[in-house]
């Protein structure tokens, strides 16, 4: 199988059948990671897999989280 990279509309991407860890939106960490989301765009890549029609996260959990959260459409860097 071939690694890419891709521009993914953000309701093309699924949460996993089975979360390791949940996301809490209450964390300093989280705050700050949506706050620069939202001012710079996601600046890492999230790692996905196919899943029937869609894309299933595989690792990026609190970075599609936090792009859901501020409006994101596509995830990728306002500057690419």
């Amino acid at each position: 199988m071939e690694d890419k990279i891709e521009f993914l509309p953000i309701n093309s991407l699924r949460e996993p059948r089975v979360k390791l860890r949940e996301v809490n939106r209450e964390s300093i960490e989280y705050l700050e990671m949506r706050d620069s989301i939202r001012d710079h765009g996601i600046l890492q890549f999230l790692l996905v897999r196919p899943r029937d029609d869609v894309y299933e996260i595989i690792e990026g959990m609190h970075r599609f989280t936090a792009a859901g959260e501020v409006g994101l459409e596509i995830l990728h860097h306002p500057a690419v």
